[in-house]
């Protein structure tokens, strides 16, 4: 994916030097209020993150990418296979700084995973979803303005937490 703009927000691929990045993102208790396993505080843990997502992009050519406003990091967002309950998956994701909520940016970020993963090579029946946490009311939000459809019959739990998933086919 080339790095690209979205009203004030311009995108990148992650890259090797985005540890601190990362771990700024992820270390950041507001940004992990959904997150079952809460803020990441260990910088290896978010080096040993970045690691695997960088391996995802060597392995299928597209990924996460950090998401900014001039010079300042507002997020994170991309898409990557996955399996959920047996079934291979294209993942979405997005998350942006607490400084950056209410601006109608974390759509922005949506769309774009969205775009990553339906131009992402096909592999047999793809189906991208969004899973997230019940109480995650605006991701659920930006999930339905993306035209994803809740899915509760592929609900389920990974890693002792609770998951609901939305989800659309590969082509719109």
């Amino acid at each position: 994916m080339q790095d690209g703009l979205v009203r004030s927000i311009w995108f990148r691929a992650i890259s090797r030097g985005d540890a601190a990045l990362v771990h700024e993102l992820h270390s950041d208790p507001m940004t992990n209020v959904n997150n079952p396993f809460g803020a990441s505080l260990d910088v290896r843990a978010s080096e040993e993150m970045l690691e695997g997502w960088l391996q995802h992009w060597k392995d299928h050519a597209f990924g996460y990418e950090l998401a900014f406003e001039g010079d300042r990091l507002a997020g994170i967002c991309g898409a990557r296979r996955d399996r959920w309950r047996d079934i291979p998956v294209i993942n979405l994701y997005w998350r942006l700084l607490p400084e950056y909520w209410g601006k109608g940016l974390a759509g922005d970020l949506g769309r774009h995973a969205l775009d990553i993963a339906r131009t992402a090579p096909p592999l047999a029946e793809d189906l991208i979803v969004a899973r997230m946490r019940p109480e995650n009311v605006g991701s659920a939000r930006v999930a339905e303005k993306l035209g994803l459809t809740r899915r509760s019959d592929l609900d389920g739990e990974m890693s002792g937490a609770h998951w609901i998933l939305y989800a659309v086919a590969r082509v719109p």
